[in-house]
């Protein structure tokens, strides 16, 4: 265990906030032609609807939090959870760069 149980806690919410965050931007972004999902397979979600694409993006993003919440006295799980906070945080500051493009 690297963190302490309420701060891997608060890191989770963290991870959760930076997928519905990006969940919602790719769709506003992807939907307006301001961008492309690079991922192929939420590309083809996209494609199927934006509340398909939302929903699936929110359940596997839940789904996946929970399942490292249970994880939570397993080293590996900390060591992942950082690495997708920190993966998260680089498209969220993508995110503000195509926010700033469109808006501003």
């Amino acid at each position: 265990m690297i963190l302490k149980y309420k701060t891997y806690n608060r890191l989770l919410i963290f991870l959760l906030f930076l997928t519905v965050v990006d969940g919602f931007s790719t769709l506003y972004f992807v939907t307006n032609q301001y961008a492309i999902e690079l991922n192929p397979i939420m590309a083809a979600l996209l494609e199927l609807g934006g509340l398909v694409f939302l929903f699936v993006k929110l359940a596997t993003s839940f789904l996946g939090v929970f399942v490292l919440w249970l994880a939570r006295d397993v080293y590996i799980s900390h060591v992942f959870s950082i690495i997708l906070a920190a993966f998260y945080t680089v498209i969220l500051v993508f995110h503000i760069d195509i926010a700033i493009a469109v808006f501003f």
